[in-house]
């Protein structure tokens, strides 16, 4: 039976085989050793070396092309069917409602939009279910066989 530090050792390893950077593993073996398996989960489920928020680092531009964007401008003229998705735990919650509601404001095409709200869902659990299999397969499928066909 491998002891603590050996433990330690080989998930240390793993993270690093993973593209973690020194801090992101401190992390990792941080939430490890409080019990936060669920945000370990999350973080290791959005994890990606060349992530801004995911290496403690930003290149020198970041997402500064997107500041003068208005990227809500034009939605309320799309007629194609959309169902935005969103957990009611997730940290941008608010953008998915914002965005459904200006894409229906003066749109005449609103039959085809959908706003789907899981409750008590992270955004990291509409990737895999999470613990409570919180994808609603039976809605997708009805909204795809309706509108997608």
């Amino acid at each position: 039976m491998a002891n603590a530090a050996d433990k330690t050792a080989v998930m240390t390893e793993n993270l690093r085989d993973m593209g973690l950077d020194d801090e992101s593993v401190a992390k990792c073996l941080q939430m490890v050793e409080s019990g936060q398996y669920q945000a370990l989960d999350c973080f290791l489920k959005s994890y990606h070396p060349r992530s801004l928020n995911s290496n403690g680092g930003w290149n020198k531009i970041g997402c500064m092309s997107f500041i003068n964007m208005p990227i809500l401008q034009y939605s309320n003229e799309i007629r194609s069917a959309v169902m935005i998705m969103y957990g009611d735990k997730a940290h941008s919650f608010y953008f998915g409602k914002d965005a459904y509601e200006n894409m229906i404001n003066g749109n005449k095409y609103t039959d085809n939009k959908q706003l789907l709200v899981i409750e008590g869902a992270s955004h990291t659990d509409l990737y895999d279910g999470g613990e409570n299999n919180a994808i609603p397969f039976d809605k997708l499928e009805a909204f795809y066989n309706e509108y997608l066909r």
